[in-house]
């Protein structure tokens, strides 16, 4: 998982390579975590229920966890920024790339 963790998956990605765009390499970077992440769950589901338990416990913390519940906050902030920025009008809105 240390290879996610440089990344935020909310943004499109920047494509250094003339042969796929960046909305290509943000799909493909999506599909591969959701792959990854399937198969993880679907091989083991005790994984997942030690990850909800972990998520909604004060228990202990290990990585999935970590980075379920900063993933979380994440989605929370970029929510509430897109909130933000809709209350104060379409001068106030970012350019898409």
């Amino acid at each position: 998982m240390s290879l996610f963790t440089f990344q935020s998956f909310f943004v499109k990605k920047t494509s250094y390579n003339e042969r796929f765009s960046s909305w290509q390499l943000t799909g493909i970077i999506l599909l591969g975590f959701f792959l990854f992440f399937s198969c993880y769950f679907l091989l083991r589901p005790g994984r997942l229920l030690d990850l909800l338990r972990g998520f909604f416990g004060a228990g202990t913390l290990n990585k999935s966890i970590s980075y379920a519940r900063s993933m979380t906050r994440e989605i929370q902030r970029i929510w509430r920024f897109k909130r933000s920025l809709a209350r104060k009008g379409p001068e106030h809105r970012l350019n898409p790339i």
